[in-house]
């Protein structure tokens, strides 16, 4: 999982903004282990710079709130779709994760959905040559089992 996750990241060219978005949102989707519905759910405010140290402030069934760091690539990642999709100041109420505005390669106002981020996913599998039994939810699989594989402890990877 974790070669077809990087191989998927690889085959993003990056021309148009939802280029970005979608490395981003594939990005968090795999290095945070968070639900897809939680990930549509963030704001801009929801991503938050503190020192040195970028943070996603998700929050998931039942309300439960968590704080996840973000690895330096994705936070790369993040600054580079941050510039080519958005000019002036950043509404930070509004989607970090927006739709597509038709088949533009421009965004929305407009959240994502699931259904958008698995009908994103499956296209961009497609592109990469990937199987398209992948989903959103096999990121989460991946990751946890990742870690678990690494040693990481139990209390943590239940935290994630």
């Amino acid at each position: 999982m974790a070669r077809d996750a990087r191989m998927l990241l690889d085959s993003i060219e990056l021309t148009y903004p939802i280029d970005h978005r979608d490395k981003c949102l594939i990005g968090t989707l795999i290095f945070t282990a968070a639900r897809a519905g939680a990930v549509c759910g963030l704001l801009h405010r929801h991503y938050v710079q503190s020192g040195s140290q970028a943070f996603l402030q998700f929050t998931e069934k039942g309300g439960v709130r968590r704080e996840i760091p973000v690895r330096h690539d994705l936070e790369c990642d993040f600054a580079a779709y941050r510039m080519a999709a958005f000019f002036g100041p950043i509404d930070p109420h509004s989607p970090l994760f927006p739709s597509a505005s038709g088949r533009t390669g421009l965004l929305s106002e407009r959240p994502m959905t699931v259904s958008d981020v698995a009908r994103m996913l499956t296209r961009r599998l497609d592109r990469a040559g990937l199987s398209e039994r992948i989903s959103p939810h096999s990121f989460r699989v991946g990751t946890i089992t990742n870690l678990l594989s690494q040693g990481v402890p139990l209390d943590d990877v239940q935290y994630l």
